[in-house]
């Protein structure tokens, strides 16, 4: 995603780098048997040769091209993170993106000589199309960067780049959930803080998807009839919790837990404006029943709204991605799919030409928009889109994104 850039700016950036990098590598890094002559003019014939190679990695083929290309002590350096890897590692990521998107290629648009140096500008095709909870996420359009080689001997020894384009996505494949179409629903999703020491304790009255935000928890499930599971779960985790059960959820790392419980009970209550920081819910037959004694657990309510169209059984599942700071990513839904989006901190703006945002959040003001919305970690939004769904990250750093997925199928 570097290729919005500008291209000169990142140019110079890297230049800079380059230099300062440079320096530092030759103080403090470099080996005692090397006698390189620094300063000597590159050949932009190595680039090329370079390039190729990388992109037959990239088409499924063997390491051996490329990896005659590096010289003994290469180190591949990755703009913004600051993240190095070896020759080995370097090769092996190669692969790995090659098994994951075998279309993705490097294309050289130039290439420029600074002593020792090489500086190529290049720009990435071929990306796929990604999935995050049964939603098409289409790959941006790449405008191009600029990668920094230098060059040793005829060889590379040192590569900055700003990576390839990809998307860090992840679907809950086990954190699902069906409901009948048989009756109206009300999907409800709470923001619950557990201080460490503290304990979250409640009877489930409908099934529901649990998502760890931060830190480390401990849930202990215990089902009329059988023994007690309990199951450890670490941030960017999620898990369905079942109906009709009683749960017991704990800090297991010494740090406060946050929390985020989706369910989707029938009969839906008659007032829809729960009220933000309450410690227990009304004690309706399908919803869920928290106990009162857990002192220091704080709630939110995110989202809570009605699901009154009968005749349509739905799935709901969740995913996750990261968005990185300052981008945009654009959501393809299926034909009459739903989706909750949540973020965990700082903001996004939201925008489906085609349908309806409905934002809600924990100061229980509902705002309905035809055009678009901006959330931040305290509100959620409950999209009806009709079409395309764009996601853009309006902070300085990249922004943890829930999706929630529902689709709707013709009662059978």
């Amino acid at each position: 995603m570097g290729g919005q850039m500008q291209r000169l700016s990142f140019a110079l950036l890297l230049v800079i780098m380059l230099l300062a990098g440079f320096t530092a590598r030759f103080a403090l890094d470099r080996p005692a048997a090397s006698s390189s002559k620094v300063g000597e003019p590159a050949d932009i014939e190595i680039a090329h040769a370079f390039y190729r190679a990388l992109d037959g990695v990239l088409a499924g083929g063997d390491t051996d091209a490329l990896s005659a290309l590096l010289a003994g002590p290469f180190i591949e350096h990755e703009v913004g993170t600051g993240a190095t890897e070896p020759a080995e590692a370097f090769l092996a990521r190669l692969r790995a993106i090659a098994d994951a998107s075998p279309g993705i290629r490097l294309e050289v648009d130039s290439v420029e000589t600074l002593g020792s140096n090489l500086i190529v500008a290049v720009h990435q095709t071929g990306a796929t199309p990604a999935h995050v909870a049964g939603l098409a996420i289409d790959p941006p359009t790449d405008s191009g960067s600029y990668d920094v080689l230098r060059i040793e001997k005829g060889k590379v020894i040192d590569r900055w780049t700003s990576g390839f384009d990809s998307l860090d996505a992840t679907t809950f494949e086990d954190a699902t959930l069906f409901t009948s179409g048989s009756i109206g629903i009300t999907p409800v999703l709470k923001r619950i803080v557990i201080p460490d020491g503290a304990q979250l304790s409640w009877k489930s009255g409908a099934q529901a998807l649990l998502f760890l935000e931060a830190g480390s928890a401990r849930l202990t499930t215990i089902v009329s009839g059988q023994e007690a599971a309990t199951v450890t779960l670490d941030a960017g985790m999620a898990m369905a919790i079942p109906a009709a059960a009683s749960h017991r959820l704990r800090a297991a790392g010494g740090d406060d837990v946050s929390v985020l419980l989706y369910s989707a009970p029938a009969n839906p209550p008659g007032n829809y404006f729960a009220p933000a920081g309450s410690s227990t819910t009304a004690n309706a037959p399908a919803m869920d029943v928290f106990d009162e004694e857990d002192a220091g657990v704080t709630q939110a309510v995110l989202w809570q709204g009605n699901l009154a169209e009968v005749g349509w059984d739905r799935l709901h599942h969740g995913g996750r991605l990261v968005l990185p700071a300052g981008e945009a990513i654009t959501l393809v839904p299926e034909s009459h799919t739903l989706v909750l989006v949540r973020i965990e901190s700082g903001s996004i703006e939201i925008s489906a030409p085609g349908g309806t945002i409905s934002t809600l959040g924990a100061d229980a003001y509902r705002d309905e928009s035809a055009n678009g919305a901006r959330i931040d970690a305290a509100h959620a939004a409950f999209i009806d889109a009709n079409g395309e769904i764009s996601l853009r990250n309006t902070t300085r750093q990249s922004v943890v994104v829930l999706l929630i997925a529902i689709d709707a199928t013709p009662m059978g």
